[in-house]
């Protein structure tokens, strides 16, 4: 705890006890050491029960969280976890084929600019 808490609770303390001052006599007035120091232990460890209670409700949440996080199911997992048809793959092409291909690709359905029985005519199939 850092000094500036400690010294803030010690004068609510302070205050409370001199406020407080005849009631606490009062309890204590009627009881024997023993009981006294009972009463008291008693007090503390209701006391320390409770502030562990209210850290776990307010705390867990954050002890929690990453655990959640690491087993919620996301769209994005339920994804990848079904099983998927494996896609056909063509056959690996080199460079010239693949120059080739995209070539017939540019030039499918175009005519050439040449009439049929010109000799200097551009195959484009090939």
């Amino acid at each position: 705890m850092n000094k500036p808490t400690l010294i803030f609770l010690l004068f609510v303390l302070a205050i409370g006890s001199l406020t407080f001052a005849d009631q606490i006599a009062a309890v204590f007035d009627g009881m024997t050491p023993l009981e006294a120091l009972n009463f008291i232990v008693t007090f503390i460890l209701h006391v320390a029960v409770a502030t562990i209670a209210a850290w776990v409700v307010f705390g867990l949440p954050e002890i929690v969280k990453p655990w959640l996080r690491m087993f919620r199911r996301t769209p994005a997992h339920r994804r990848r976890s079904a099983p998927q048809a494996a896609a056909p793959r063509g056959a690996r092409l080199n460079k010239d084929q693949v120059l080739m291909w995209m070539a017939s690709q540019m030039t499918k359905g175009k005519t050439p600019a040449t009439t049929p029985d010109d000799p200097t005519r551009i195959d484009w199939d090939v």
